[in-house]
């Protein structure tokens, strides 16, 4: 029977193709996330597919590459919730009031340690705020940020009685 193309009739028939792989169209090991050609992934390695699974077997002593340590000793800095937003999470069962204390004193602390001219720009922020809050109707904000404002403010007057007495001195 006369051929065309190989493995097809002549009306476009297919024939079976052989099932044994040439040199050129081996089969490939799997490689990452299953594809020929690409490296598997460091969790591949890690993670043997189970047994009786098809792919390659199981991978055995693998190791893995050493990272500089300064990848994973990285700081994350601890967020200090100003006590406006403290005790709304108190109200909406966020936060125990136990918790919403600690914050509170954390947020004292760092704002002891701010300077004067920070303490000035946070006073003037919560003052934007709380007037944005009156226009909202917002009276549990405006209260709330009234409770904020307090301790800025008077760390701002302890700061100026504090530099009247050396200006005295």
């Amino acid at each position: 029977m006369p051929r065309g193309i190989e493995g097809e009739r002549p009306h476009g028939e297919r024939t079976a193709q052989p099932s044994t792989p040439t040199e050129q169209h081996k089969p490939q090991l799997e490689g990452g996330n299953g594809v020929p050609g690409i490296p598997p992934t460091l969790h591949e390695l890690a993670h043997a597919p189970p047994e009786g699974s098809q792919g390659t077997s199981p991978v055995e002593n693998v190791r893995l590459p050493k990272r500089p340590r300064a990848v994973f000793d990285c700081v994350v800095p601890k967020i200090t919730i100003p006590p406006h937003h403290l005790r709304a999470m108190v109200r909406e069962d966020i936060l125990t009031e136990e918790q919403a204390h600690e914050d509170e004193q954390q947020w004292l602390e760092e704002l002891r340690a701010s300077n004067s001219q920070q303490l000035e720009g946070q006073l003037r922020r919560y003052e934007e705020m709380r007037d944005r809050a009156i226009k909202r109707q917002k009276p549990q904000q405006v209260q709330d940020i009234e409770q904020t404002l307090g301790p800025i403010r008077e760390e701002l007057h302890n700061r100026s009685s504090e530099d009247k007495r050396n200006q005295v001195e």
